[in-house]
């Protein structure tokens, strides 16, 4: 026990000597053989103007370690930091370093940093300017969550992976180009961010809801590094137009959902695994000839013999459709939310409709075989009018 204390001291001696070379800011380590990662400060700043520079070596008990990383929360919830300077021997950002580090309106990244951790400027709320390195392969979920003074951001062509909610909320952030580099979008990456406007993407995989609720995002490119575009992808957007390129392998549910104004769907003629034949206005699976995902401008083909989950989800300004009698079934929530469409027959040779179809069409006449009259959680109670035949 006395063992125990006595190497704690020795510790604390050590740490308050290296705080008192650094003045009265404290910067805490914890050492990892010859490296030192950035644990901490005390006391947290509490005036209104404060810049700290971390050093690149550190000396604790006559021997130097270099500081690579800054740790976990390291610098957490210090508002009144307006300035930070990280030496280039830095090769990590922990988690939350400096979430909710409001005072900080602008920070260069040195070109030694391989990684932003998750939530590392997460609610940096006055950040409007980062600079980061060519040597950058990762930036973590929720990296710069609600950074809502953020304008603009190059992402350099080292950069490999797009966390989940890296730039959720981002509302400034009005242009970003994402390199090739980049095999991977994550989930709700760019989401909600309003002020984003076009975007041209080069990754092959674009993950659910990235660009959800991206309400002045008008354009969207797409070229052939594109392989899987998943759930609800553009959910939410200005989109007028869309083109699917041909190395397009996978398409999710609903990935124009609450696209209100989109006009114009085209899948690229070489793509061997969808098409918007007959000028449909709409994604169709080959193989199986189902329509997956469809806009308020849609013409549903006499070749298609399925309809495909929310395929027409919250497409608010969908009025009218017809449904060829080649169709035999309708996925769950395919119509959902279609709360302008006035019209609609389903045809008796439909023999499955899933649950939830017609919910929220409070304007619907919904025209519907006998035969579909029991079963239940079909939304029908939703409609303004259903006839069985």
């Amino acid at each position: 026990m006395k063992k125990i204390n006595f190497i704690f001291l020795i510790t604390l001696v050590l740490t308050v000597m290296s705080c008192q070379q650094r003045g009265s800011k404290c910067l805490q380590y914890v050492f990892d053989g010859d490296n030192a990662i950035v644990s901490g400060i005390i006391p947290c700043p509490e005036d209104d103007s404060t810049n700290i520079v971390i050093p690149e070596m550190v000396k604790q008990d006559g021997r130097k370690y270099k500081v690579t990383k800054i740790g976990k929360r390291a610098f957490g919830g210090c508002r009144y930091i307006t300035s930070i300077t990280i030496p280039s021997s830095v090769i990590s950002i922990d988690e939350s370093a400096f979430g909710g580090c409001t005072g900080l309106t602008s920070i260069t990244i040195p070109s030694s940093v391989i990684n932003i951790g998750y939530g590392a400027f997460c609610d940096c709320s006055n950040l409007s300017s980062i600079t980061l390195p060519n040597s950058l392969t990762s930036i973590g979920e929720r990296a710069f969550l609600r950074c809502g003074s953020l304008s603009s951001i190059t992402l350099p062509n080292s950069l490999t992976n797009i966390g989940n909610e890296a730039f959720w909320e981002c509302t400034s952030l009005a242009s970003i180009i994402i390199p090739n580099s980049v095999k991977k979008i994550g989930g709700a990456a760019f989401f909600e961010c309003s002020s984003l406007t076009s975007v041209t993407l080069q990754s092959s995989v674009i993950g659910h809801d990235a660009f959800f609720h991206c309400s002045s995002l008008s354009s969207i490119t797409l070229t052939d590094d594109v392989n899987e575009i998943e759930s609800g992808a553009f959910s939410w957007c200005n989109l007028k137009s869309i083109k699917i390129p041909s190395s397009v392998s996978y398409i999710g549910n609903a990935i124009f959902g609450l696209c209100t104004d989109l006009e114009i769907i085209e899948v690229d003629k070489n793509n061997t695994k969808y098409d918007s034949r007959d000028n449909c206005n709409a994604i169709i699976e080959t193989a199986t000839n189902t329509l997956i995902n469809g806009c308020p401008k849609s013409t549903i083909p006499n070749t298609v013999t399925s309809i495909g989950r929310e395929a027409f989800q919250d497409c608010t300004n969908l009025s009218s459709i017809i449904i060829p009698n080649s169709v035999s079934s309708i996925g769950i929530c395919a119509f959902t939310g279609c709360t302008n469409l006035r019209s609609i027959t389903i045809p008796n040779t439909v023999t499955s409709i899933g649950i939830r179809v017609f919910e929220g069409c409070s304007n619907l006449t919904l025209k519907i075989p006998e035969k579909f009259r029991e079963q239940e959680y079909l939304g029908v109670n939703d409609c303004k009018n259903v006839i069985y035949y």
